[in-house]
């Protein structure tokens, strides 16, 4: 089973997942673009980002995201940027974790409007529906409760800022910067 979700125009997070059923033995792997260098590759290259501000932008959805799910393992090898800039959050063998705090709520400064519109809106049912085949009962209910702190922290971020400091729209055009 592939499970694919786009949190962004120019990132997907995707994580593989075998069931082997009567066996017992779940497991994960990870498959790699081979048109896809790590971030420290890229950065051991020299290259830089097409764009600042987008990369600040992946970047903060990046710190959201992991903050979410808890992922206690970010570091420039697992994460997968194409040659075209497209990045891909790979390697989440050490999130979920039952923790109901934030990890690092200061690191967060901002967000898309789009991904925010989707953290405030989502319903707990539609979550635990999508993600119940994949964590146990207590992982779910940390994710739950770790959705809600984000949201009041973006709340709070919101209402110590105001929208315009806190909420962006992505308008860039990768294809456009790499020659497309």
């Amino acid at each position: 089973m592939r499970a694919h979700e786009t949190l962004h125009p120019d990132v997907s997070v995707v994580a593989i997942h075998l069931d082997f059923g009567d066996r017992g033995n779940d497991s994960a792997f990870t498959v790699r673009e081979c048109d896809a260098a790590t971030a420290r590759e890229h950065t051991e290259r020299g290259d830089v980002p097409p764009h600042g501000d987008w990369w600040r932008g992946i970047n903060q959805t990046l710190t959201i995201f992991d903050n979410l799910v808890f992922n206690t393992d970010r570091h420039t090898g697992n994460l997968l940027i194409g040659d075209d800039w497209r990045v891909w959050f790979i390697d989440h063998t050490r999130a979920f974790q039952t923790r109901r705090e934030l990890r690092n709520p200061e690191s967060i400064e901002f967000i898309q409007r789009r991904l925010w519109r989707r953290l405030e809106d989502l319903p707990d049912e539609e979550v635990r529906e999508r993600l119940a085949p994949y964590l146990g009962g207590r992982e779910l209910m940390a994710l739950l409760a770790r959705r809600r702190h984000l949201v009041r922290h973006i709340e709070g971020l919101i209402a110590r800022r105001g929208e315009r400091a806190v909420l962006f729209d992505y308008s860039y055009d990768l294809a456009a910067w790499n020659g497309r």
